[in-house]
């Protein structure tokens, strides 16, 4: 399942910090993350911060350090 969610700080896991970012994910794999620019359609907000880890050279999300 495709799904956007939106947060005021993302944690890439190169360390780099995205203020107010948006995380595209397939089931569980972060496909894009990008700055959110303007409203975004079909995007879930779910505040805080996000943080992108990578594990065996996929990249998954976890908010509250559970995967989303």
């Amino acid at each position: 399942m495709k799904r956007q969610v939106a947060a005021n700080r993302i944690i890439t896991s190169d360390n780099t910090e995205i203020k107010l970012g948006v995380v595209e994910l397939d089931d569980t794999i972060v496909t894009r993350v990008y700055s959110l620019q303007g409203e975004q359609p079909f995007t879930e907000w779910i505040g805080g911060t996000i943080t992108i880890k990578t594990t065996d050279g996929v990249m998954h999300a976890y908010k509250d350090n559970k995967m989303i």
